[in-house]
């Protein structure tokens, strides 16, 4: 005999990053020679990327949630995860 069960079926929720302390992800930065200042990324008015008239367009890292919404959007392909080296400063 088999016995089948409905479910209530619900739709996933997304977390937003940044809403809570365990749903932050890894910042991330322009490589600044790859980036053309195309402005693609400006688009999303995200307040972690900015112009601020240099070489290439910044993310301020401490801003940065990590949520990845800019990286498809980067023609140049300029947008990864911020690596830093241990002992260095900035």
């Amino acid at each position: 005999m088999t016995i089948l069960v409905s479910l209530p079926r619900t739709r996933p929720r997304a977390i937003t990053p940044g809403l809570f302390p365990a749903a932050r992800l890894a910042p991330l930065a322009i490589t600044e020679r790859c980036c053309n200042r195309c402005g693609s990324c400006l688009k999303l008015a995200c307040p972690a990327i900015a112009d601020v008239g240099g070489e290439a367009l910044v993310i301020d890292e401490a801003t940065c949630t990590g949520c990845g919404l800019c990286v498809p959007l980067c023609r140049a392909r300029a947008i990864g995860p911020a690596l830093r080296l241990l002992g260095q400063s900035g």
